[in-house]
């Protein structure tokens, strides 16, 4: 182009560009060519943008289905527990706290502790199975 307008002469080339109109684009270029340059980086975002969507979205799914794994386990454990005991079965037990500490050479004061905590607690209310502060020697 170049090479063409220098032939023509210096007078010839500016009225020939001067004469080339008004132009619709302002830019020097139009549309799609905004749109090729747009296109990738337009892209890179909603990429970006579906890939966060899809990670907050498994994450809240994921604290969801462990919330309620947490509940239900907590409904099952809750009611879960000693049962209670009749006079019959904390009688049998006793007896045999007795023994078996009779056996390991606990003296007998202690046992009669042992005996009488381990009674206390089965037959009292509380299920937590505290029989309060351990006897001291």
């Amino acid at each position: 182009m170049v090479d063409g307008l220098g032939e023509m002469g210096d007078e010839a080339a500016v009225e020939l560009l001067s004469k080339a109109g008004p132009r619709d684009e302002r830019l020097g270029f139009g549309w799609t060519d905004v749109a090729i340059l747009v296109t990738p980086v337009l892209y890179i975002v909603l990429d970006q943008a579906v890939r966060k969507l899809v990670d907050d979205s498994i994450d809240g799914a994921r604290r969801g289905v462990l919330r309620r794994l947490r509940s239900t386990m907590q409904r099952r454990t809750e009611g879960r527990g000693v049962p209670p005991l009749s006079d019959e079965q904390i009688a049998e037990i006793r007896d045999r706290v007795t023994v078996l500490a009779v056996e390991r050479g606990v003296p007998d004061d202690k046992v009669e502790r042992v005996r009488d905590a381990v009674v206390e607690v089965l037959s009292s209310g509380d299920r937590e199975g505290s029989a309060g502060t351990p006897p001291t020697d």
